[in-house]
């Protein structure tokens, strides 16, 4: 609900996107405040009793505007319907200013928390347990740009390896 577009740069685009642009880059491109104009609730339900739940606000008031946004997903294991493989709570947001003088200001913040099991060839289980989140301060002035970043994660991985033979650990 909040993606506007997505761009793909395939091949080096270094002078776009930075020096780890070496294969190509994908963009996703999100509405900005005066786009979502309210708000949006969605829910879907789907195979293997998958849910995803989102609440989307966003509104642009004179120079200032503003966006929020929580959601909540999970999937159920390929083996078993009934047992729940995967749980994620996310939650962002978004501050702009327009100081005039072809000046804006952005402040952006988001954080998901994340609980995932997967059936893998080498492991038969790999367990994803944690939290990531980033801030993001966004300044323009004329055709300058200024962008300082954070981002912080404490996930945990564990692999679990069985004996097919024997289902011992």
């Amino acid at each position: 609900e909040e993606v506007e577009r997505i761009e793909v740069v395939e091949g080096p685009a270094s002078a776009l996107y930075g020096a780890n642009a070496l294969n190509g880059v994908i963009n996703i491109v999100t509405k900005k405040p005066a786009q979502l104009g309210g708000g949006l609730v969605s829910y879907g339900i789907g195979e293997r009793r998958a849910q995803t739940a989102s609440l989307l606000y966003g509104r642009q008031q004179g120079r200032a505007g503003y966006k929020f946004g929580v959601g909540w997903r999970t999937g159920n294991s390929f083996e078993d319907a009934d047992q729940r493989a995967s749980q994620t709570l996310k939650s962002s947001g978004y501050l702009s200013y327009d100081l005039g003088n072809q000046t804006q200001l952005s402040l952006s913040g988001g954080r998901t928390r994340l609980d995932t099991e997967v059936a893998g060839a080498r492991f038969n289980r790999v367990n994803t347990k944690g939290t990531v989140g980033f801030l993001r301060l966004d300044g323009i002035h004329h055709n300058t740009h200024l962008r300082c970043y954070w981002n912080n994660a404490d996930i945990e991985v564990n692999f679990r390896v069985y004996d097919r033979r024997t289902s011992e650990r």
